[in-house]
């Protein structure tokens, strides 16, 4: 049986994937963004974030920069108030801001117990938390 004239339906990137007390209050321009930058690689995101109170996210194995490039733009196009750790030395001065709107939290390595306090006052602050943690690829 052939597939002409068949249209196949593609899957947009939506809001509707991320359970609405994990939604965060971005622009429609964001997710505008975040949803064409998918589409222009020819790329879908399949699937929804999980409704429960905390979600914990292992994105691995994360072994390039563009890792995070995906990622913040799948964030984007589904709305998601997400935290993700990050190693300190990306959050540079005159950027760390745009970081933190991102849903960064800074970690540094020889103050790991630091962590911990951030990611609790994240928490405390919003109803419900999607934590991303993405392991190096490398030892």
């Amino acid at each position: 049986m052939s597939d002409r004239g068949v249209s196949k339906k593609v899957n947009t990137i939506s809001q509707e994937q991320c359970p609405e007390h994990l939604r965060t209050n971005r622009s429609r321009f964001t997710r505008w963004f975040g949803r064409t930058f998918y589409r222009s690689i020819g790329w879908n995101l399949e699937g929804n974030i999980v409704d429960s109170e905390r979600v914990l996210i292992v994105a691995a194995p994360h072994t390039s920069n563009w890792d995070f490039v995906f990622g913040i733009a799948a964030v984007l196009g589904i709305n998601a108030r997400v935290r993700w750790l990050g190693k300190h030395s990306i959050f540079k001065p005159g950027i760390t801001w745009f970081m933190r709107w991102l849903g960064g939290i800074p970690v540094n390595r020889d103050q790991p117990d630091a962590v911990m306090g951030y990611v609790d006052e994240a928490v405390k602050k919003d109803n419900g938390v999607v934590l991303v943690v993405a392991p190096e690829g490398h030892a």
